[in-house]
């Protein structure tokens, strides 16, 4: 699969669907509407050419779009060890 772009909006989008957000609770978020987030979600499951939020947070792994939950719980770490 060649390497998939996304815009920075559909990235947060993302991020905030792979902590388990529902679609309403990303719009309250930031501060948009429930069908603009609809329209991030379709955008993205295009690109990733995927159905469904697993595949699209699979894929998205997959081409370093988002980083797995223990990737991220150690780069915090590391980042607040320097901090400290």
């Amino acid at each position: 699969m060649a390497s998939v772009t996304i815009t920075p909006r559909e990235g947060e989008v993302l991020r905030l669907i792979q902590d388990g957000l529902s679609t309403s609770q990303i719009a309250e978020q930031l501060s948009l509407s429930v069908n603009t987030i609809e329209s991030h979600r379709k955008k993205l499951y295009r690109k990733l050419g995927v159905r469904r939020v697993a595949e699209a947070l699979k894929v998205a792994k997959n081409q370093g779009i988002i980083w797995k939950r223990k990737t991220i719980l150690k780069m915090k770490k590391l980042i607040l060890g320097y901090l400290i």
